[in-house]
């Protein structure tokens, strides 16, 4: 008896699982990949109409005049570093004199201002890549907006089959009749 109430309780217990399981709600669906270039597939990205290139245009110059005020903040950012080596560079050669501080400081000082010279005009020098970059990609969605270089979408479509040729139709002669 024992055996069976264990069995019912089995079963049972198995069968509201299966309910449950099956009254709960759909996971949120997968993200669809939609082809935004041919063979690239990017998850979250709108369905672009695949011939029309300006609005990927129009992303690609704004992500790069975002990357161009990250280069400006950085270049700001080597100017102070120049100014605090130079500051520290003076302050080094006033304290020289007084025997508080020793020539290999004031050296080493130098080679701190040159440093951040260095810095500076890597920064300048990314900067002016990037600004480079958006007076292409400006140039590639104007000629795209003014249809240059702009083919719209045609699908591909199999060439039409020519029609069958059919042979000349030959007139049908009766055979030629035996005269007697």
């Amino acid at each position: 008896m024992r055996r069976f109430f264990l069995a019912m309780g089995v079963f049972v217990l198995g069968s509201v699982g299966v309910v449950v399981a099956d009254n709960q709600p759909a996971s949120p669906a997968q993200p669809q990949l939609v082809p935004l270039q041919p063979g690239v597939m990017q998850p979250n990205q709108p369905m672009m109409f695949p011939g029309n290139p300006i609005p990927r245009l129009e992303e690609e110059l704004e992500l790069l005049e975002a990357q161009r005020d990250t280069k400006k903040a950085y270049v700001k950012a080597a100017e102070v570093g120049i100014k605090v080596a130079d500051v520290s560079l003076e302050r080094i050669t006033r304290i020289i004199g007084s025997g508080a501080a020793s020539k290999e400081d004031a050296d080493k000082a130098r080679v701190d201002v040159d440093m951040a010279k260095a810095q500076y005009e890597i920064r300048v020098a990314e900067m002016k890549e990037v600004e480079v970059k958006i007076k292409h990609a400006k140039k590639r969605l104007d000629e795209a907006k003014a249809g240059a270089g702009f083919r719209p979408f045609n699908p591909i479509v199999p060439p039409k089959q020519p029609k069958p040729v059919e042979p000349p139709k030959q007139e049908k002669k009766d055979p030629p009749a035996f005269k007697d």
